[in-house]
């Protein structure tokens, strides 16, 4: 019996970092896997985002479920010790064997000679996963990115140009605008993407997404 199918979503336009779509990042612990990565960083600056990560997190919430991926951001102090800056961030990430398409506004396939640098603009198509292990979670498999602004990342001299984009071409959508409604769903690009068959996450990447309880969602 095939499985059913997930759902695509999309999410809003977000500032994002770390961005590992054209290579997978290597793993912090040897038990994990190579996955292709990238943060969205946001605050109350982004309503549209805040109010999709409150929905996450209450829908986590009335699951009974202790894992979603939406945590605190934190900087680093010079005595080691880390304050929170007011934002949040949360990963989307997808296996090695399963590298995400990476767009521009126009729909056209963005290749790995450029580089998408941190305070990017982008747009995801992700689908969420609920895993039962470790009192049950959700995290986000990560489909394909579109970048709506382009930071490029250059090494240690990185710098920020408007990305090239036509007058009303916020849809999110392979081949041109085509509609994106209010809910952030688009058909064309789901129908375009390839179904994924994910493995279950390991413990390590788990513990990454325990439920913060103080979170203000």
């Amino acid at each position: 019996m095939s499985k059913e199918k997930k759902e695509r979503k999309v999410t809003p336009v977000c500032e994002c970092r770390w961005a590992h779509v054209h290579e997978p990042a290597e793993p912090f612990d040897a038990g994990d896997r190579k996955k292709f990565e990238i943060e969205l960083v946001f605050g109350e600056d982004n309503p549209e985002m805040y109010a999709w990560a409150g929905e996450l997190n209450a829908k986590a919430k009335a699951l009974g479920l202790k894992g979603v991926p939406i945590k605190k951001d934190m900087e680093k102090n010079e005595d080691g010790t880390k304050t929170a800056t007011g934002k949040f961030f949360t990963r989307f990430s997808t296996g090695e064997a399963y590298p995400p398409k990476v767009l521009d506004a126009r729909g056209q396939t963005i290749g790995p000679e450029t580089k998408v640098g941190n305070g990017s603009l982008v747009q995801l198509s992700y689908i969420e996963n609920q895993y039962p292990g470790f009192g049950g979670g959700i995290n986000l498999y990560l489909n394909a990115v579109c970048v709506r602004e382009l930071v490029p990342y250059e090494g240690n001299d990185s710098h920020g140009f408007d990305f090239d984009t036509a007058e009303g071409s916020d849809d999110f959508d392979i081949d041109g605008p085509a509609g994106v409604g209010n809910d952030g769903k688009n058909e064309k690009m789901r129908d375009a993407l390839a179904d994924i068959e994910e493995p279950e996450p390991t413990q390590g990447e788990i513990e990454e997404t325990v439920l913060e309880d103080d979170l203000p969602f």
